[in-house]
């Protein structure tokens, strides 16, 4: 590539001949366009019109002996006047580049695209498995739930039978509330390549779905946490005591089987951690004292209409996500977990005055919730960890 040093060293050794100067005025030298030339010549072609192409003919027709020109004619005169010397001439920048903040790199404008790159967040997972929403709700809500039947008896023709009675409990669900607060300056709002107010509600409102679906797994009934899933008394249990097994994982089903919560028709699903799943794709099925083994995992693939990316396990849905503590598992029928929403759900008040000597805007969102378990009988989490 022939530099600016190289042009300069070439009209040190020329410098008698006027040929390499056509004589353009100063106006001239600053209209004529580099750029413009070089995207031409990129193009296979040269300037069609304009100074650039009134340059390019000069030179080709005006020279003291044949111009040797094969893409597009540039005349010294935009890289020095005519009564350059030698002296000033030695003391020509450098070639211009990029990467030298001073020598071009001030001049590239740095573009921000208005499509910022998401942060990876937890997975939400109990909605998608089945979880039932109640929404619009705004007093206190009452589930009475039937906890004990009549009791029928056999009896002799003329027998006195014994009364029994039907036993109800009620479990109640109340708001617990939930609250995110983020400020941003007038000023950004102004600058900024981003629609910023609606990014950030955005980001708001998937914090808060997060911290939904963390409420109702680990919600611990204190510090105005509703009581999620794995506190809730009533949950059945079972343990892996080592490596899983494809007779352990049996045993979540028959769990609920035993407590008629193995319900036909019902959101059954298993949800663990994505370490559970790494160790499970690494175990094969074989039945308890079988002398071969299935070349099939205990955790399988398979692609999901929603592309979730969930698999299967022993033909139920199984899904993972990093708000399960401990690697736990989960295994039972998703529709029996209730989140209930209290109002219209989201919130959002967006303040311009609280903060209005600072220039700032102030987003606060707001939404008040409760989680509650149908029949606690539904659900089996693990004791240990499925990834041992």
């Amino acid at each position: 590539m022939i530099t600016q040093n190289d042009l300069r060293d070439e009209f040190l050794d020329r410098s008698g001949d006027s040929s390499l100067l056509l004589g353009l005025s100063k106006k001239d030298c600053q209209r004529y366009s580099l750029q413009r030339v070089l995207h031409a010549v990129m193009n296979g072609s040269k300037p069609s019109d304009g100074l650039e192409r009134e340059v390019d003919d000069e030179m080709r027709m005006h020279r003291s002996r044949p111009a040797q020109v094969e893409g597009v004619g540039v005349p010294m005169d935009i890289f020095c006047t005519p009564r350059l010397t030698r002296s000033r001439l030695t003391r020509a920048p450098a070639d211009m580049q990029v990467g030298v903040f001073g020598q071009g790199g001030a001049l590239v404008p740095t573009q921000v695209s208005d499509d910022p790159i998401e942060l990876l967040r937890n997975k939400i997972c109990c909605a998608r498995l089945g979880a039932t929403v109640l929404d619009g709700l705004s007093g206190y809500f009452a589930l009475p739930r039937q906890i004990a039947p009549s009791t029928p008896q056999s009896l002799p023709e003329t027998g006195l039978v014994n009364q029994s009675a039907v036993e109800f409990d009620q479990p109640l669900i109340s708001p617990h509330r939930v609250s995110a607060d983020v400020a941003y300056s007038k000023q950004l709002l102004l600058q900024s390549a981003v629609s910023i107010e609606q990014w950030l509600r955005e980001d708001l409102f998937r914090q808060m779905g997060i911290l939904f679906d963390w409420n109702m797994l680990n919600g611990t009934g204190s510090n105005s946490q509703p009581t999620g899933l794995l506190q809730t008394v009533g949950v059945s249990s079972t343990s892996f005591g080592g490596t899983a097994t494809w007779q352990s994982i049996l045993e979540f089903e028959n769990e609920l089987a035993e407590q008629n919560a193995d319900v036909v028709g019902g959101k059954m699903a298993w949800l663990s951690t994505p370490n559970t799943r790494n160790r499970l794709k690494g175990v094969a099925q074989n039945l308890l004292g079988a002398t071969t083994v299935s070349a099939r995992p205990i955790w399988e693939s398979i692609i999901w209409p929603d592309d979730s990316g969930d698999g299967v396990m022993n033909g139920y849905r199984a899904a993972v996500t990093n708000q399960v503590p401990n690697d736990r598992v989960i295994f039972g029928n998703w529709k029996e977990l209730i989140l209930a929403i209290f109002g219209t759900g989201f919130d959002v008040v967006a303040n311009p005055y609280l903060r209005a000597k600072e220039a700032v805007v102030e987003i606060t969102v707001n939404a008040f919730i409760d989680v509650a378990v149908r029949h606690p009988q539904s659900f089996v989490v693990s004791n240990d960890a499925g990834s041992q």
